[in-house]
């Protein structure tokens, strides 16, 4: 049984109460596999338990905005915590897998610019994949307000969408795939999609 750690989006209600949410799409997308989906708690024993998991990789889950576009206590807290599990991925070469916003994190880290962009949201992208040499067309949902352009050489794989913003990024050093588009969503190539994330964390 493996462990994959995966962090929570963190939302704030009228009352100021923080909490923590997963899509229960995340369970039916790792559905029959041998795997434990673990998350954290908002203290600050972050580093301890996540030393102590014993990890085959770590998801850097969607929702929530960088803190650059929205400084509140929920954006603070989520790139303050998610930021400790990429820093720990990358020193311990774990599989990280970031999401949307996780890619986004992801991107802000490692120095290249997150921009505004529009009609990414609650539409379709068609995307052509390169695989051993064969070619894949295939169409990803949509639902992000940002966008990236630019990545370090250390992403060697690379696949952009209409506009030229990046939707998927590789980097076979640091063990990190990036998605712009949600895998545990609907999508029209869930199978694809599946294989190159189980792939990617082995299972």
């Amino acid at each position: 049984m493996k462990n994959i750690l995966i962090s929570p989006k963190i939302t704030k209600n009228k009352h100021n109460a923080i909490s923590r949410e997963i899509e229960d799409n995340w369970n039916t997308f790792f559905n029959k596999k041998k795997i434990n989906l673990l998350t954290l708690n908002l203290d600050q024993n972050i580093e301890f338990k996540i030393k102590k998991a014993n990890l085959s990789g770590i998801i850097l889950h969607g929702g929530n905005n960088l803190t650059k576009f929205s400084n509140e206590k929920e954006n603070v807290l989520r790139k303050k915590i998610d930021t400790k599990l990429l820093v720990h991925g990358i020193k311990r070469n774990i599989p990280i897998l970031g999401v949307c916003y996780g890619f986004q994190l992801i991107a802000e880290y490692f120095g290249n610019k997150v921009y505004k962009i529009r009609k990414h949201v609650n539409t379709k992208q068609k995307l052509n994949f390169k695989k051993k040499g064969l070619l894949y067309k295939i169409e990803v949902n949509s639902f992000h307000n940002y966008a990236i352009y630019k990545l370090p050489k250390d992403f060697n794989e690379i696949v952009r969408c209409k506009d030229k913003s990046i939707e998927y990024a590789f980097s076979k050093n640091k063990k990190i795939m990036c998605t712009m588009f949600h895998p545990e969503r609907k999508n029209w190539d869930k199978s694809f999609i599946r294989k190159m994330v189980f792939k990617h964390f082995k299972i």
